[in-house]
C-alpha cells in the first residue's frame, strides 16, 4: 500500500510539473492586469526561458507588447530570431593552384 501511494504522489507531481509553464504564464497575465510593471518582468523572464514552450513564450511575447511596449522592443538573445541576411558580393573568380606535393 505504501508503494502504491508513493507511485500516485510521483505521477500527479510530474502532471503538475507539465501545467507548470501554463500556469505561469496565467499568473504572469493576471499580475499584468493589476500591477503592469511586475506583470511585465515575469512576462519578459518567460520570453528569455527556453525551457517554456515555444508557443507559450510568443505568446507571453505578445502580452508583454499589450503590457509594456519599450520592454517588448528590447532584444531577447534567446529568442529573436536573426535578421535575414543580405545577398553576398560576388567575389572575384580564384585562380587555379598547383596541387601541393610533400
Amino acid at each position: 500500500m505504501l508503494h502504491s501511494l508513493r507511485y500516485r504522489h510521483v505521477c500527479s507531481v510530474s502532471f503538475m510539473y507539465e501545467d507548470e509553464h501554463d500556469d505561469r504564464f496565467e499568473a504572469a497575465a493576471r499580475l499584468a492586469e493589476v500591477h503592469p510593471a511586475q506583470g511585465a518582468k515575469a512576462l519578459r523572464s518567460i520570453v528569455a526561458d527556453e525551457a517554456f514552450d515555444p508557443d507559450i513564450r510568443s505568446e507571453a511575447a505578445a502580452r508583454l507588447a499589450e503590457v509594456d511596449p519599450a520592454q517588448a522592443a528590447a532584444p531577447f538573445p534567446s529568442f529573436a530570431p536573426r535578421a535575414p541576411r543580405g545577398p553576398r558580393a560576388p567575389q572575384a573568380p580564384r585562380a587555379p593552384q598547383a596541387p601541393q606535393r610533400w
